[in-house]
């Protein structure tokens, strides 16, 4: 039995001999270019990460700016329609400017 055990060793190794010579390194370097690739491509997707991180800040940060500035485009548009009514504008003019109609005296509460 140790005899065919040996005689197949004997065989498997004449069987890698007859194999190209350059077999193994070639194998070699395709393993080395593989790692390099994957390595090289997990780099990337890491600082891709990063970017699309950023990214995501900066687009929340713009939203945010959008709905302050559509709440103000809101504000303004409603003041602009209260400027268009007499008695608001007349109002107004009373209160900020301490304007008055004729006949009309001003008194001011000094608290």
């Amino acid at each position: 039995m140790n005899g065919n055990m040996e005689k197949r060793y004997h065989n498997h190794n004449r069987y890698r001999a007859k194999q190209e010579p350059g077999a193994k390194r070639r194998l070699t370097i395709w393993l080395a270019v593989c790692v390099l690739f994957f390595t090289w491509a997990a780099v990337q997707s890491f600082h891709q990460q990063g970017k699309i991180a950023d990214k995501q800040a900066e687009l929340e940060r713009v939203e945010q700016q959008l709905k302050d500035a559509q709440r103000k485009e809101r504000e303004l548009e409603t003041r602009i329609e209260l400027l268009h009514d007499p008695d608001y504008v007349s109002e107004l003019a009373r209160k900020e400017y301490y304007m008055t109609k004729e006949g009309e005296i001003i008194i001011v509460d000094p608290r």
